[in-house]
């Protein structure tokens, strides 16, 4: 055994070197713990942000609560702003009480005049609104008003209300005494193109009439004058007075399914209106009024009788029972002693309107109960008798043409030789579009009416062209020199709508062979001018709408 060891074993001997301690590391937290700390952050968070974005409280009530339920959305444009906490009923049970939390970002909707209202689908002619609903149900649509005082309690709308439209948009009033088909979102119609739309409709404050409101878009807002006619164009005005022409009338397709309301500018001095303007609605279309500012084109003359008899407005007018014109108004002459009666005789029947012209009303029966002869029915037409009418001839003899305004006699029945009288009146053939006027005034009998004169008439007429024809003829030869042929006594001219036009008399008369055409001058249906016929100068008169040629001395 060594000394060392020997010395260490000793009792009461201590060791060489003392002991070294031994460093032990703390025992970290668990892993698990992480979890519910981060949690808890989270939720701190989510409840801080929450409590951010939450807005004010309110209170809605409405009518009824149809379609919308607890957690339903509140809306502002399209996007979520809120949401629905309960839905119950008021302590005396008229009202629906919808409590909502609006979010942070709309808490300027927690204001006075702000309005609320359901949503729901709607399908009408006009429009279609609310349709998503179907699939995601009602909600409450908001729009904030023009306070800034703070508020938590609303009426809600019982439907969406009549927003603001641009400030350039002109806004208009009418008045009527009932609504009709007339809605919010019918058209404001000028000549068939939609300018405007009717934006809600409502009681005046005596419950008496309606008034309507509507806008007209800026664009168009300087046709509505202060003279303005407005009518109800909506729906279909069915006439089945004449059997043989009934007629449907309507302003447009659209006024049909939605209704409208059309109006036009009568000439004159009209101003342009500011918005408030406020017009008198008209139930129906008037024709008459509109036949005043637009006449038709047309002869318009007047009849008088000592009674109307069965006459009425839109009656045809007739000659050997073919419609010529029509019944324009039936009124009181002004010294009311008798009945004026205006007619409308179309453009290319005025021809047949002579000063010595005369008419008769050739409505219903004219029955005849004899003793002897026995019973005899006079009956003017089918037509007639279903729709009435009147009836005109005119004699064979040359009559002045009439202007106007011309007045006439309006007989009870006619005279039995009036059915024979077969004058020689040219008309107007038209073609495609376009009117060729007849020249020669006695080519065509039958053009002024029917068959009902048979051959004799065509044998008159054979026999008066030749005769016209030689008359004319030995007159142009004591006129003029023999070498010098006759000079023509019609042209052929094509006219449209807006009349002949001087250009195209005096290209016909080159045709003929005329020249050296000058000083052209324009009087009604006449024109005046001077040319050279072959060699001689002449100075001529055209009638342009009968196409005759007549030298003036």
């Amino acid at each position: 055994m060594s000394e060392t060891t020997s010395q260490a074993s000793q009792p009461g001997t201590l060791p060489a070197e003392p002991p070294q301690a031994q460093l032990k590391s703390r025992r970290k937290l668990p892993v698990v713990w992480l979890v519910p700390l981060v949690t808890l952050l989270i939720a701190g968070w989510l409840i801080f942000d929450t409590l951010q974005k939450r807005g004010p409280e309110i209170t809605i009530y409405f009518e009824d609560g149809i379609g919308i339920k607890d957690g339903g959305d509140i809306r502002y444009r399209g996007v979520k702003v809120g949401e629905i906490n309960s839905i119950g009923l008021s302590a005396n049970l008229e009202k629906v009480v919808v409590k909502a939390r609006l979010d942070k970002s709309a808490e300027n909707l927690a204001e006075e005049g702000s309005k609320f209202w359901i949503v729901r689908p709607e399908i009408s002619l006009t429009h279609v609104t609310g349709l998503s609903t179907i699939a995601t149900g009602s909600f409450i649509a908001a729009e904030p008003g023009a306070s800034t005082k703070p508020a938590t309690t609303f009426e809600g709308l019982a439907g969406a209300p009549v927003l603001e439209t641009d400030n350039n948009d002109l806004l208009i009033e009418f008045h009527t005494p009932t609504q009709g088909s007339i809605n919010a979102g019918d058209p404001i119609l000028y000549r068939e193109v939609t300018v405007g739309k009717v934006t809600h409709t409502r009681l005046t404050d005596s419950a008496d009439s309606v008034k309507i409101f509507a806008t007209v878009f800026h664009k168009y807002a300087h046709l509505v004058h202060d003279n303005s006619i407005f009518w109800n164009a909506s729906g279909i005005d069915f006439n089945f007075k004449d059997l043989f022409d009934a007629s449907i009338d309507f302003q447009s397709i659209e006024s049909i399914l939605a209704g409208g309301i059309a109006f036009v500018n009568p000439p004159g001095d009209g101003t342009p209106v500011k918005t408030g303007a406020k017009f008198k609605l008209l139930p129906d279309r008037p024709d008459e009024l509109l036949e005043e500012i637009n006449p038709l084109p047309g002869l318009h003359i007047s009849l008088f009788a000592e009674k109307v008899g069965a006459v009425s407005v839109n009656d045809p007018v007739y000659y050997r029972d073919f419609q010529v014109g029509k019944v324009e108004d039936v009124k009181l002459a002004q010294n009311a002693a008798s009945v004026e009666i205006s007619v409308l005789i179309q453009p290319e029947y005025e021809q047949l309107i002579r000063s010595n012209t005369v008419f008769w009303n050739a409505s219903g029966i004219d029955a005849n109960f004899g003793l002897f002869s026995g019973v005899s029915i006079d009956v003017e037409s089918l037509r007639s008798l279903i729709a009435g009418g009147i009836a005109l001839a005119t004699p064979p003899d040359d009559g002045k043409a009439v202007e106007a305004g011309h007045r006439f006699n309006l007989y009870d029945k006619p005279q039995k030789e009036w059915a024979n009288w077969a004058p020689h009146i040219r008309l107007p053939e038209s073609s495609e579009g376009e009117t060729t006027i007849l020249t020669d005034p006695a080519a065509q009998s039958t053009a002024a009416g029917g068959s009902s004169t048979g051959s004799t008439e065509e044998a008159s007429s054979g026999s008066t062209e030749g005769q016209a024809t030689g008359d004319q003829g030995a007159e142009d030869q004591a006129n003029v020199a023999p070498s010098t042929p006759p000079l023509p006594k019609g042209i052929t001219l094509q006219t449209s709508n807006f009349g002949v036009r001087p250009e195209a008399v005096q290209e016909a008369l080159v045709d003929l062979g005329f020249s050296n055409i000058t000083n052209i001058q324009e009087k009604g249906n006449y024109i005046y001018l001077d040319a050279y016929w072959v060699d001689r100068p002449v100075k001529l008169e055209i009638d342009a709408a009968a196409g005759r040629i007549k030298e003036l001395k």
